[in-house]
């Protein structure tokens, strides 16, 4: 396997794992609704009794807060971890100019601004208010709402920059691949069999 299309791979592995914690993500917040709604054990049932409605809801979704936070957590980890390898695989590992290096850069940088400048205020403003009403510290749930649109903005932008990078990747190699074809038909023009030709 040539360097391009692990560095292929490893793109579309960043950019299927994006949209794979988003879905989980949203999916856990229904599951913790699910469960106060329609609960699927008798144990269930009546632990949710005993606690209350109001009190088991604000018990799942601060779990699922958690969860969440920690998947996040280590995903952003994940995704720095990937962001480097294939900015490294694409400088030493393959003929990638400027703008291919330019694009593969700015996804990291994007991944660094929401681990440690957005990730950090969702995670201590979500802890905050999970257990309070949501008339309480409306100051607090605003700024969570701007982080958290600042957050899925930013991996907007990642996803839309990763689809600018495959892109650029596969018209490289179509693009290698011509020349290549290309500079086979002259070789064969050059070691053409001249001989019987009556000079």
């Amino acid at each position: 396997m040539n360097n391009q299309r692990l560095a292929c791979i490893l793109l579309g592995a960043w950019l299927s794992g994006t949209l794979f914690m988003a879905a989980v993500a949203v999916g856990n917040f229904k599951i913790a609704d699910r469960i106060l709604l329609a609960p699927a054990l008798p144990g269930a049932a009546k632990a949710i009794e005993t606690l209350g409605a109001v009190d088991s809801r604000y018990l799942l979704r601060h779990q699922v807060g958690e969860i969440n936070r920690t998947f996040f957590e280590y995903w952003g980890l994940a995704q720095l971890l990937l962001g480097l390898a294939l900015f490294c695989l694409l400088l030493f590992g393959t003929s990638a100019n400027k703008k291919t290096l330019g694009v593969s850069f700015a996804m990291f940088v994007i991944v660094l601004i929401n681990q440690f400048g957005v990730m950090p205020s969702i995670v201590g403003l979500g802890r905050a208010v999970e257990f309070a009403d949501a008339t309480q510290f409306p100051s607090q749930r605003k700024q969570l709402s701007v982080m958290h649109t600042v957050y899925s903005s930013f991996e907007s932008l990642k996803m839309l920059t990763g689809l600018g990078l495959a892109g650029l990747l596969v018209f490289a190699h179509s693009d290698r691949k011509r020349r290549g074809r290309r500079s086979a038909d002259l070789d064969k023009i050059d070691d053409a069999d001249y001989s019987r030709i009556d000079r």
